[in-house]
Order: structure tokens, then sequence, then C-alpha cells
């Protein structure tokens, strides 16, 4: 989200471009389908090498490396996350991706901020207008365990739902770990899709196989709240609850007219969070800025 948020900063105000690399991983152009974004500078030489007519568009991780107080120039962070950072840092101005983010940075460093939602980059039409009934009867799961007690709870409901699901294939889809255009046709090929993350500061991954008419199950990962609405366009419970989790889907395998009725309501959930709505209030929002 960072490249694009730059990308409107170069587009409507003037900035050149370019991208800070943090780590030799892969990112943008390859996870995401973004563009690439020609000039680069190392982590390590930003500080130096920025002025004080510089903007630094950011996401909390970089408070990691203690980057706000000594940038030169103006600095925005987009909240995206809100546990990927220890202790928040310094920034000039500070933008939430939901209502939870935006929560937490007035409860714990009373900050107050706008939430500006991300956008999903949207499927081709062949993989969105595809009917729920047509797809794949199976189980995909965004596995984005990363804590003991996630692990074994994502552990449990798996065996949990292949007792009472026996005629769904389920599979898993570890984040991050395709492509683009693999991914894609991962996430729309099957009926349901499990998500497991406890706590997100928005949850793209779910809204995506949303957009895909894809019935949801599992956790609503606190900052989906904004757009998971439980029994309407999803079945998601808190994490305190996971236990169900099992329980909804031998009801959803059972039940068509739920499903179709759900999968309905989703692709128009997903349909309100566009690219389009993003860089507008986005280019709002550093018009307040830059002013």
């Amino acid at each position: 989200m960072a490249h694009w948020i730059g990308r409107i900063a170069a587009e409507s105000f003037g900035f050149e471009l370019v991208n800070v690399v943090v780590r030799d991983t892969p990112s943008g152009p390859l996870l995401f389908g973004d563009p690439e974004i020609p000039r680069s500078v190392q982590l390590a030489d930003l500080c130096a090498m920025a002025t004080p007519t510089d903007l630094l568009i950011c996401n909390p991780v970089f408070s990691n490396f203690g980057l706000g107080r000594k940038f030169p120039g103006r600095s925005i962070c987009y909240v995206q996350g809100i546990r990927t950072f220890e202790l928040l840092d310094k920034f000039t101005h500070y933008v939430s991706v939901s209502v939870a983010a935006a929560d937490c940075l007035s409860a714990v460093y009373e900050i107050r901020s706008r939430v500006i939602p991300p956008f999903y980059t949207p499927f081709p039409e062949e993989l969105r207008r595809g009917r729920w009934e047509d797809k794949k009867n199976a189980i995909l799961v965004i596995d984005k365990q990363n804590t003991e007690l996630q692990q074994a709870g994502l552990r449990h409901t798996i065996d949990a739902i292949r007792r009472c699901c026996r005629s769904v294939e389920l599979t898993i889809l570890p984040p991050y770990s395709l492509p683009r255009e693999p991914y894609s046709l991962a996430i729309a090929e099957p009926r349901f899709v499990l998500a497991f993350s406890p706590v997100e500061g928005f949850g793209l991954m779910p809204l995506e196989a949303m957009a895909c008419g894809a019935v949801v199950l599992g956790l609503n990962g606190v900052g989906g709240r904004d757009y998971m609405k439980p029994g309407i366009n999803c079945l998601t419970v808190e994490w305190l609850d996971y236990e169900k989790i099992a329980t909804l889907a031998a009801e959803a395998v059972n039940d068509q007219a739920l499903c179709l009725r759900i999968s309905d309501a989703a692709k128009e959930t997903a349909a309100q969070y566009t690219p389009e709505r993003f860089m507008a209030s986005w280019r709002t929002e550093l018009e307040l800025v830059l002013a």
C-alpha cells in the first residue's frame, strides 16, 4: 500500500518516487502485481540521502528501525498492523487501516488518526464472475500462524473440520508464498476459505476471497470487523470462540442456500474496497498533510 500512496504523491504532488529496500525478499512487483519503482535506496542510507523536502511513507514496522525522529523531512505512517512493531516510533502523521488500528493508536499512544481502508487488487473478471456452486468443493486454509497458541488452535480447527466435513477437500496456502497470478487462481477456485489470523490490522486476504464469491470461515482477525458481517457476508467468529468454526463449516457445507446468499453478499462487500476509492481518499489526505 505504501507504494501506491507514493505513486499518488508523485503523480499529484510532483514527488520523485524512490523505493526503500528493507530486506532482500520478494515484494510488491512479484507478490501484488505492482509496477516496478525504478529508483531504490538502501534502508541504511535513507536518512543520509534524504532532505527536509522529502516525504517518507511507511508502515509501523519502520518503528523497529528507529528512523522516524532521524528522517529530515516529513513522514506518514500508514498503520496497517498492530502487532508488527514493539514500540511505535514518532512520525509526522498517522493514518489507520481500520477502526481497530485507530483504536489501538488512541488507547496506547493517544494518537487520533483517520481511517482509510486498503484496497484489494481486482482479480480477472473470469475469476470474479464465477458462480459459487460451480467452484471446487474445497476449503482453502490461509495459514498465517505465528504463535504457538495460534498454531495449536489451527491444528485443532483443521482436525475438527476434517472429521465433520469428510466430503470437502482441505488444502493449506501459506501467505505470500505465490506470485500474484497463481495466488489469484488458488484463492478463486474453492467454495470456502478459512481465515485463521487472530489479530490483523485489516485482513486483506479474506476480502480477496470474498471478492471471488468464496464463503469465508474462521476468524475476523479483529481488523476484519470493519467489513465482516457474520451470517450475512461470512461465517466468522472471535478468537476466543474459534471452537465454533468447525460447526459453522459443517452447516455451510450442507446448506447451499445459505452459501449462495453469503457468496452474493461477499461480492457486494468486496466491491466497496476499490483502488479508486483508496486513491481518492489518500489524495485528499496528502493535500491536508502537504498543506
